[in-house]
This record gives structure tokens, sequence and C-alpha cells, in this order.
């Protein structure tokens, strides 16, 4: 079991990374990856790479998903009758959403873009390797350094009215967009392989967070996230863990009798929007960083549906009151600041209860 220290700094780009990363746990912790996971996993991993990892400061975030992109990388597959890297099927499908589904053929492929990307991309160098990896390995067909599998249209498309740009345009599209369904990709299962280095990483984390004495602000922050991560996981120790913590009785001054997981969402939630804070989130923010962590917790065991059911409570409080949690409906007298060092020190006294428990195992 690791011990090393996570490193708990989070800014709004870790958050942002983190989330994502979650929803691609989402995905590969499903019994069944289907081909609306598959898409979403190609989809955020472009986006993680290329947009939210590279601003991450967070070294433990960089460190799993480093070690999950290397795992996938050596994932094998058979795609569209041409042999493709897994991230590369990645690479090239989040480029076609980035683009809104734009037809690469018409709208997206230019020399110059081509020439752009066989740069080596930002991101983990897992990520870079693969990526520019296989660009060296293409054959020029229309541009420098196109992929040939984007161009190999079916000859029976030709016999139509080419002459018609509304016509070629539609057969290329649903032909570029039929390259990524799973039928198409013979290792597409596999790319499940890489999940549970992410898995690990958190189950590490949250291992050593536990040996701390005492939680500080950024320790909840990303606590929450080792919990929802771990809600994803489809091993059942990481579900027991996840179970005795949020599980854990947690009485403050204004929600006496209450669970961990509630206190600690709603801890963060102060965290987040403090206007004299790290964070200083709008209302909108909070809402939408709830219900994506609630989104990706699809398990149906009694942890995750705790955890999912406080975040939706918790979602519907913000969207009854849009000044919660500056104000509380349900403690009105009590001002923010004394509900945040009221709610920090109740985690705090739980956390004192869980050591105890734990030096009583031992």
């Amino acid at each position: 079991m690791a011990t090393t220290t996570p490193d708990y700094t989070l800014t709004s780009d870790d958050f942002a990374a983190l989330t994502a990363i979650v929803k691609v746990q989402a995905d590969l912790g499903a019994t069944t990856l289907t081909a609306s996971g598959l898409l979403d996993v190609m989809a955020q991993l472009f986006n993680l790479s290329y947009t939210l990892m590279p601003p991450v400061t967070n070294t433990s975030i960089s460190s799993a998903f480093a070690a999950f992109l290397a795992q996938l990388a050596e994932v094998p597959t058979g795609f569209s009758n041409y042999d493709v890297p897994a991230l590369w099927v990645a690479y090239t499908w989040g480029h076609y959403v980035q683009t809104d589904f734009q037809d690469w053929y018409y709208q997206s492929v230019t020399y110059n873009e081509w020439a752009k990307l066989q740069s080596a991309p930002p991101g983990p160098s897992a990520w870079q390797t693969s990526v520019t990896g296989y660009l060296a390995t293409l054959q020029p067909t229309l541009y420098p350094a196109t992929p040939t599998f984007i161009y190999d249209i079916d000859p029976g498309y030709r016999q139509g009215d080419w002459n018609s740009p509304t016509w070629a345009q539609t057969q290329t599209y649903s032909f570029e967009y039929g390259l990524f369904t799973p039928d198409k990709w013979t290792g597409a299962g596999q790319v499940k392989t890489g999940a549970p280095a992410l898995w690990t990483a958190q189950a590490g984390d949250l291992a050593a967070t536990m040996q701390a004495t005492a939680l500080t602000d950024a320790m909840c922050l990303y606590l929450l996230y080792l919990l929802v991560g771990l809600c994803t996981s489809p091993r059942a120790s990481d579900l027991t863990t996840v179970a005795t913590v949020a599980n854990l009785v947690t009485n403050s001054v204004e929600n006496p009798n209450d669970t961990f997981i509630d206190q600690l969402v709603y801890y963060a939630l102060m965290a987040w929007v403090d206007p004299r804070g790290t964070y200083q989130w709008t209302h909108d923010q909070l809402t939408a960083q709830l219900q994506a962590f609630s989104a990706s917790v699809s398990n149906g065991d009694p942890a995750s549906q705790l955890v999912t059911r406080t975040l939706q409570q918790q979602t519907s409080v913000l969207n009854s009151t849009s000044s919660y949690p500056m104000t509380d409906p349900y403690n009105p007298s009590i001002s923010f600041p004394v509900r945040r060092t009221d709610t920090l020190a109740a985690l705090n006294q739980t956390w004192a209860t869980l050591q105890s428990m734990k030096h009583e195992e031992e």
C-alpha cells in the first residue's frame, strides 16, 4: 500500500482535470464498455491531454494520469482494418469532436494544420510519444502525414454524384463517423486495461490520507475527489473503504448526526465559493461540479448510492437557494465563517474517531 504523502494542493485547473478523469473512470469502470462510453473516453482523453493536463500543477494527478496513459499506450488494436494505437484513436476522435463533427475532407484537414500536428502535442510524454510516433509512420495521401484510413472511402461511394458537394460531404461524414464505432475496433475492450492505474493511485492516496491525524482545507477537497473516483471502481476493496469513510457519523453544531460525506461536500462548497478563498467560484460553477461528480458515480453499491444521494441533495439546495452556501437556509442565523470553521472541526473530530478505530483493529 502506498505511503507517499499525496500532493493536496489543488487549483481550479486541477479540478477541471480531476472531473474529466472521473468521467473516464466512470466509463471504464462500467461492467460493459458501451459504444457511447468508449467514444466519451476517447473525447475525454483528447481533452485531458491537449487542454486540461498541461496547466495541472498537482503532482499526484499528473503521476496517476501518466501511469494510466502508459498502460493504455501498450493496448494493441485492429481499428477499421488498420493497425492503429489506441491513443491515436483518442487523438483523431477528439479532434473530430473538437471541430464539432465537421467533415475533415472539406473542413478540417489542411496542409498547415497537419504540419502543425506533427510537432509534439502538449500533455504527458506517453501521449506525445504515441501521437507523434504514429504520425511518423503515416504515408502521405492528399496531404503530408494525413492518416490513410480517414480517406479510404468505400469505392461504392464513388458511384454517386461527386459533382454535388452536399452528397459528397454527407457520404464522407458518414464514413468518418463510422470509423469510430466499437465494432470497427477489435481491441476496443482492451482500453479498460489502463483504468486500474487510476484506481490504484487513488486507493494509495486515500490510504496515505487516512494515516493523517488531522485534515486541512486542501486535504478535504482532495479527499472528496478520491471518494468520488473510487466509487467508479469495480474492486470491492475500494468500495468498502469508501463506505467506511463516507458513512462515519459526523456531528457539527449546525448539522448534528450527519454523515461524513455530507459534511465533506458541504465544506467543499464553502471552500470553493469563499470570496476570500483560493477559488471564488460562482454559484453555477458549484452546481456544475456537483452534477459532474454525481453523473460519474454509476455503481449501485451502498457506498456509491450514499455518495450520489448526497451530491444530488446538495445540488438541490443549490438550485433552490441562489445564495447557498454563503447563507444556509437551515441555519440562517449562523454566519459563513462560523459554519466553515464548525464544519472543518466536525470533520476532524470524526477523523480522530477513524484513527481510533484503526488503532483498535491493529
